[in-house]
């Protein structure tokens, strides 16, 4: 499909506000799912060193 204008791209014709909303919810998901991974990770990561730092190893449960 070819367009006259950049207006008549982005209009679509006529389904502009459909066809950009969809392109717009996708891009917000997959920014979603690269960032709260991220964060999801630093947050265990934290509370792991956390954890590491107030139970030194000779106090930490161990299997022998």
């Amino acid at each position: 499909m070819q367009f006259a204008s950049f207006a008549g791209f982005l209009s679509m014709g006529g389904y502009g506000l459909y066809v950009w909303s969809s392109y717009l919810a996708f891009a917000v998901f997959l920014i979603a799912n690269l960032i709260f991974p991220l964060l999801e990770r630093r947050r265990v990561r934290k509370n792991t060193i956390r954890y590491l730092e107030n139970n030194p190893p000779e106090t930490r449960n161990t299997k022998d």
